[in-house]
């Protein structure tokens, strides 16, 4: 029976997709001005992205709903600054889902965690933590 990689599938995921782009590339400084940002506008309408520090090492990749680049979707990856992986995982319109990998810096797995794909709020209301307030009748 073969291992199951998540890293390996996560990037394999993220190569693919980089090949499918459309369009020219955006290249932006960040707002401290010392890391860069490499965009690219998919076919699909998404962005994949890849964040880099000053000496080219990869900090970031993955992809955006969104031109403004708030709402993760689809395969992340974050990096150690020796350039492993730290974390790795999906997104869905800005939220955690299934596995997410994270690894220290040798690259030796250190946990796993599964996202239920729930906001914080659906989350506490699902286990019963929070109750939603019915809402406020009009008076006449």
């Amino acid at each position: 029976m073969e291992h199951f990689n998540l890293p390996r599938m996560i990037l394999s995921l993220l190569i693919l997709t980089s090949y499918a782009c459309v369009g020219q590339a955006v290249q932006q400084a960040h707002a401290n001005g010392t890391d860069r940002r490499h965009v690219d506008k998919l076919p699909n309408g998404t962005y994949a992205v890849a964040e880099y520090t000053p000496q080219r090492i990869k900090r970031m990749e993955g992809h955006f709903l969104d031109s403004t680049l708030t709402i993760p979707h689809g395969p992340f990856a974050f990096y150690h600054p020796n350039g492993r992986i730290e974390s790795c995982g999906m997104y869905h319109h800005g939220v955690k889902v299934g596995q997410w990998v994270a690894q220290d810096s040798r690259g030796v797995r250190k946990a796993d965690r599964h996202y239920t794909g729930l906001s914080g709020e659906e989350l506490l209301l699902s286990v019963g933590v929070i109750s939603k307030a019915a809402p406020l009748s009009e008076e006449h």
